[in-house]
C-alpha cells in the first residue's frame, strides 16, 4: 500500500467536533475544567426533584435531545465505562420522576448508538482506512444527516409545545433496532481494526443474521452496496483492463512487481504465469466462488497489454459493476469478460504467433516427425559427436547443423533458424533423476549418487534446443522445451544404436556370398538380425505408437481449447504421457533398455574385429589361390575359404559371440516381465507386443550351440558345415510342436461388449448427408452389419456393433466411411474404404506445406485445382487417388504409396511450381510405379 495523506491535525484537536470526547480519558485540564463547570451537579442551584413533574418532564425531554446527538445535559450525564473502551454509560439525577427515568433509559441504547457510529465515521475517514471503509463511512454520514434531520424537527416539536415524552419515545423507537444493528457493526470493525473485503464480508453476514427483520435486514444489504462500490470499481479495472489500481491493498489478488516476462526465458517453473498474480486471503464471500476466474481473467488481459494488443472490451451500461445482488447480474458480467479474454487471447497465440505451427516445428526436429535433416547430420557430424565431453566444439556442432539444415527439406520452414545445438553435462538417466528432483522441489546436490562414467561422448550427452518467444514461452515453457529434448535424446541415441548395427549388418552382408553356413559368423548374422529387430521395434513403438498418435490427441484438444490455460494443461500432459510412455520415467525399464542398447553398441563395435579379419584372411588366400589354381568362379563360391574357417573355429571369436547373445537373450527375456508389471497402469501396455517377439529366430540353449560349433572344429574342413547343420536340426525336431488355436469368434474379441464410434456433422455436410443417407445406411447395416443412426441433438453419426457382426474391425471401416464422406469425399469413392483394406485418407493444410495469405494464397488454391478442376483430375487419374480441396485444407483418398504421389504433386504446385511441370514428375513417377508393378 502507498503512503496515505495523514489526517489533518484539526480534525484530532477538536473533540467536540467528531464526538470522541466521550471517549477520551477525563485527564486534560480543558476537560476537567469543562466537566466541573457544565456536568457537575454541584453546579447546578437545585436537583430537578425540585420541580413538579410536568417541569421535570420538559426538562428531560430537552436533555435527551441533547443526549440524542451525544451532547450531555443539565440532569442527563454521559461517562465512559472504566476500563472499557467501547461502553458508555448515561447517568440521571437520582432525584428525577421514577417514571421518567425509566423512558428515559430506554432511549439511551439509540444515544449510545449515535456516539458509536459517528465515532466511527471520524476515525474511518482517515486515508489509511482504505476504500471500503472510506464509502462505508460516507454511507453511515448520510443515514446521519437523516437521524439529526428527526431530531431537529423533534426539537422543533418541542419548541412548540407539541412533543411529549411518550411521544418522543414513539418516534424514536422505529429507528432503535437499526442504530443498534449499525453500532454492533461499526463496534466490530473497530475492534478487529479491519479493512477492505473483511468489512463486506462482515456487512454481509450480518445482514444473513437478520433474516428475520426485514427493515434491519434491508438496510444493512444498503450498506454493503454503498461500501462494495469502490471495491467493485477496483475489480471492474482489473476484469474489463487487467489493472490492478488498489493503492490500499484492499483487493484480494496481489502482484509481485518482481517477476517480469523476461524471465520465462530462465524460469524452469513458469513462476511468471503462476505467480506474477497471485489470490490473497480475505476473499469476498460473493465473489469465492469465482475467484479463480476474476484471477484468470486479468491475467489474460494483461498477457494481451504486454504483446501490444489493443484490447477493446465492449462495455455497455449493464456491464459495469456498480452492484452485486440477488439477480447475479454481475456474475453474468465477469463470466462475458472471461469468455471475451480468453477467446480474444487464444486467437491471439493461434494467428498471430502460430502455436500449432511453432508445436508442429517443435516436433519435426526434436520429435524426428521429419529426420531426415538428422541422418546428413549424423554423417558429418560423426567425428565431433565421438569426442569426450570436453573436446566437443559447439560452435562447430551448430555449423554442421547449419550445413545438414539448409542441404534438407528444412531450410522451407522458418522456424529452423530457432533450432539450436547444445552438450549436456549429464546422461540422459540422470538428467530424468533431476527432472524428478526438480518436480518433487528436492535440490540438485542431492542427486549426485553415482559417478558419469569416464568415456562418456557426444552421443549420449548430444541434445537440440529450440528457441521460444514471448508470449509462446507460456505454453512452452523452459521445463518444456526440457522434456522435449530428453525424449530427442532417448531417440538420438537409438537412432545411432540403429546405424551401428545397420553397419555391422553390411559387414555380414559383404561375406553372404560366401559358404559360411554352420559357422560362428552365421551365428553372429542371426544374433544382428535380432539386435536390429529389437531397436527397430523400438524406434517404431516409440513414434508410431507414442508420439504420432498422442500428438494428434493434443492437437485436436488444443484446436477445440476454450483458454489458455486449456492449451497449457494439453500441452504438460502430452508431454508427461510421453515421457512415460516411451518408458523414460520407468527407472526399471529404461535400466534394462539401456543395457540392451549398450550390448548392441558393444557387438557392433566387436563385429569390426570379429568379421573385418575373417575378410581379410578370405582376401589374402583369394589372392594366392589366383596365382596358382584356375578354379572357377563357381567353384570359389560354392566353396568356404580358409582365412574363414580359420576365423570361425577360433575358440575366442566363437565365445565372445556366444557370450553376446547368451546376454542379449537374458536381457530381453527379463524385460518380458518388466512390461508385464509395468502396463498395470496401461502406460506401458501397447510395449509389451513390440519386445515380446525379438527373439532369435534359431531357438537353441547357448550349452547346444557352444557344444555344435566346438564339434565341428574338431571334425574335417570338409565335413564341418554338414555336421553342424545336422546336428542343428536334430535340436529343432525335439522342440515341442507348435500349438494351434482356434480364431477367435467376433464377440469373443470384444469380450461381448458393444463397440461404439461417432462421427461429427460439419454443419456445412448436413445438407448433402440427407440426401445421400439411404446410400450410405444401405452398406453399412446390409453388408458391414453395423447399426447407425443420425443423432440430431448433437449432430453425429453414431454406429454400433450387432450380434451379428462378422468382424469387429467392420466399425473402425464404417467410421472411416462415414468420415470420409463429412470431408467431403462422394459415396461412391469413400465407399472404397469398405472394400479394399489398404485405403487411407490423409489430411493436411496449405499453410503446413507454406505460409501464404491473401492473394497468394487465393492463387495457391487455383494452381491446385486448375481451370475446371483440370489439374486435380490430372493427379488424381495418375496417381489413383481422390482429391477434396476444401478451402486450405486438402484431404486425400488412396493408398500409402499414391498418397504420398499425390501429396508431393500438391505440395509443388503449392510451392509455385507450374502445372507443366508437375505433370513430367508425374509420368516420371507413375512409369516407375508401372515397371515395379
Amino acid at each position: 500500500m502507498e503512503n496515505p495523506a495523514s489526517t489533518p491535525r484539526w480534525n484530532l484537536e477538536r473533540p467536540f467536533l467528531t464526538g470522541r470526547f466521550h471517549q477520551e480519558a477525563k485527564t486534560t485540564s480543558r476537560f476537567s475544567e469543562l466537566k466541573l463547570e457544565s456536568f457537575s451537579n454541584g453546579g447546578l442551584e437545585k436537583a430537578i426533584g425540585c420541580y413538579d413533574a410536568a417541569i421535570q418532564e420538559l426538562i428531560v425531554i430537552d436533555d435527551l435531545l441533547s443526549a440524542l446527538l451525544g451532547i450531555e445535559g443539565r440532569y442527563i450525564s454521559i461517562k465512559r465505562v472504566h476500563g472499557k473502551e467501547n461502553e458508555i454509560s448515561f447517568q440521571v439525577d437520582a432525584s428525577m420522576d421514577l417514571a421518567l427515568q425509566e423512558l428515559a433509559k430506554r432511549i439511551f441504547p439509540l444515544c449510545e448508538s449515535f456516539l458509536f457510529i459517528n465515532q466511527f465515521v471520524e476515525s474511518r475517514s482517515q486515508f489509511k482506512k482504505g476504500l471500503v471503509n472510506h464509502a462505508f463511512a460516507a454511507a453511515l454520514r448520510a443515514l446521519l444527516l437523516d437521524y439529526q434531520a428527526m431530531v431537529a424537527q423533534l426539537e422543533h416539536q418541542f419548541r412548540l409545545g407539541r412533543l411529549s415524552i411518550q411521544g418522543l419515545w414513539f418516534y424514536c423507537q422505529p429507528m432503535m433496532g437499526s442504530m443498534q444493528a449499525l453500532s454492533a457493526v461499526t463496534r466490530k470493525v473497530s475492534a478487529s481494526d479491519i479493512a477492505g473485503s473483511a468489512v463486506l464480508n462482515l456487512l454481509q453476514s450480518q445482514a444473513k443474521a437478520m433474516a428475520g427483520d426485514n427493515a434491519v435486514r434491508s438496510l444493512l444489504e444498503k450498506m454493503t452496496q454503498c461500501a462494495s462500490n469502490a471495491y467493485l470499481g477496483i475489480l471492474e479495472r482489473w476484469v474489463y483492463e487487467g489493472v490492478i489500481d488498489d493503492p490500499y491493498g484492499e483487493f484480494f489478488i496481489v502482484e509481485n512487481k518482481s517477476l517480469r516476462k523476461e524471465s520465462l526465458y530462465q524460469d524452469y517453473d513458469t513462476k511468471y504465469w503462476r505467480c506474477r498474480y497471485s489470490l490473497k486471503e480475505g476473499i469476498p464471500t460473493f465473489l469465492a466462488n469465482i475467484a479463480g476466474m476474476i484471477l484468470t481473467t486479468g491475467k489474460y488481459l494483461n498477457v494481451m497489454r504486454e504483446c501490444g494488443h489493443n484490447v477493446q472490451l465492449p462495455v455497455s451500461e449493464n456491464s459495469k459493476l456498480m452492484s452485486f445482488g440477488s439477480n447475479h447480474q454481475y456474475l453474468e458480467c465477469i463470466k462475458a469478460a472471461y469468455d471475451f479474454s480468453s477467446s480474444e487471447l487464444l486467437k491471439l497465440i493461434k494467428e498471430k504467433y502460430d502455436l500449432v505451427g511453432k508445436l508442429r516445428s517443435i516436433k519435426h526436429y526434436l520429435l524426428l516427425d521429419q529426420g531426415d535433416f538428422l541422418v546428413h547430420f549424423m554423417d558429418i557430424a560423426r567425428d565431433e559427436l565421438t569426442k569426450k565431453l570436453d573436446d566437443i566444439s559447439v560452435e562447430k556442432l551448430q555449423s554442421l547443423l547449419d550445413v545438414a539444415l539448409r542441404s534438407t527439406a528444412a531450410a522451407a520452414d522458418p522456424c529452423h533458424e530457432d533450432l539450436t545445438c547444445c552438450v549436456e553435462r549429464m546422461s540422459l538417466p540422470k538428467s530424468l533423476r533431476a527432472l524428478k528432483d526438480l518436480v518433487d522441489s528436492r535440490t540438485l546436490p542431492g542427486i549426485n549418487d553415482e559417478e558419469e562414467p569416464m568415456g562418456i561422448t557426444g552421443l549420449e550427452t548430444f541434445s537440440l534446443s529450440f528457441k521460444v518467444r514471448w508470449p509462446l514461452c507460456i505454453v512452452i515453457s523452459w521445463k518444456s522445451v526440457s522434456k522435449y529434448q530428453l525424449i530427442f535424446r532417448f531417440l538420438f541415441h537409438c537412432k545411432h544404436v540403429e546405424r551401428q548395427l545397420c553397419w555391422a549388418w553390411q559387414v555380414h552382408q559383404g561375406v553372404s556370398s560366401l559358404n559360411i553356413s554352420g559357422t560362428s559368423i552365421s551365428r553372429s548374422s542371426l544374433l544382428c538380425r535380432s539386435m536390429l529387430k529389437f531397436i527397430n521395434s523400438l524406434l517404431h513403438y516409440l513414434t508410431f505408437e507414442v508420439l504420432e498418435p498422442n500428438w494428434h490427441v493434443m492437437h485436436n484438444r488444443i484446436q477445440t481449447a476454450k483458454s489458455i490455460d486449456e492449451v497449457i494443461q494439453h500441452h504438460d500432459f502430452f508431454l508427461d504421457k510421453c515421457l512415460r510412455e516411451c518408458l523414460l520415467l520407468l527407472p526399471q525399464l529404461l535400466k534394462k533398455v539401456e543395457r540392451l542398447k549398450l550390448l548392441c553398441l558393444q557387438y557392433a563395435a566387436a563385429t569390426q574385429c570379429l568379421i573385418s579379419s575373417s575378410i581379410d584372411g578370405c582376401k589374402s588366400e583369394e589372392s594366392s589361390n589366383s596365382l596358382t589354381c584356375s578354379e572357377t568362379s563357381t567353384q570359389r563360391n560354392g566353396r568356404t575359404p580358409k582365412g574363414v574357417i580359420l576365423s570361425a573355429s577360433n575358440s575366442t571369436v566363437t565365445e565372445s559371440i556366444l557370450k553376446f547373445e547368451k546376454e542379449f537373450n537374458s536381457e530381453l527375456q527379463s524385460l518380458g516381465p518388466l512390461l508385464t508389471s509395468a502396463a498395470a497402469d496401461a502406460a506401458t501396455a501397447a510395449a509389451a507386443p513390440f519386445f515380446t517377439d525379438v527373439t532369435p529366430s534359431l531357438d537353441l540353449s547357448v550349452e547346444t550351440q557352444h557344444n555344435s560349433i566346438m564339434q565341428s572344429t574338431e571334425s574335417s574342413t570338409s565335413m564341418e558345415v554338414e555336421t553342424v547343420s545336422t546336428e542343428t536340426k536334430n535340436v529343432v525336431s525335439t522342440l515341442p510342436p507348435k500349438p494351434q488355436f482356434d480364431p477367435l469368434k467376433p464377440h469373443e474379441m470384444n469380450d461381448g461388449r458393444i463397440q461404439f464410434r461417432k462421427v461429427s456433422v460439419p454443419p456445412h455436410r448436413y445438407t448433402p448427408l440427407k440426401k445421400a443417407w439411404m446410400e450410405i445406411y444401405t452398406p453399412i447395416y446390409e453388408q458391414m452389419k453395423i447399426d447407425i443412426r443420425m443423432n440430431l441433438k448433437v449432430r453425429k453419426v453414431e454406429l454400433k456393433t450387432r450380434a451379428d457382426t462378422p468382424d469387429i474391425s467392420n466399425l473402425q471401416k464404417c467410421a472411416d466411411f462415414v468420415h470420409a464422406f463429412m470431408l467431403g469425399f462422394d459415396v461412391i469413392d469413400a465407399i472404397a474404404l469398405l472394400r479394399v483394406d489398404e485405403l487411407y485418407v490423409e489430411s493436411f493444410e496449405i499453410k503446413d506445406v507454406k505460409t501464404l495469405r491473401g492473394e497468394h494464397l487465393s492463387r495457391a488454391i487455383g494452381r491446385l485445382s486448375g481451370k475446371a478442376g483440370k489439374t486435380k483430375f490430372a493427379i488424381e487419374n495418375a496417381t489413383k487417388t481422390r482429391i477434396v480441396i476444401a478451402d486450405t485444407k486438402i484431404h486425400i483418398l488412396g493408398s500409402f504409396a499414391n498418397i504420398k504421389i499425390a501429396r508431393d504433386s500438391l505440395c509443388s504446385l503449392i510451392l509455385g511450381s507450374p502445372a507443366g511441370k508437375v505433370y513430367s514428375k508425374l509420368r516420371a513417377v507413375t512409369a516407375r510405379l508401372a515397371e515395379r508393378f
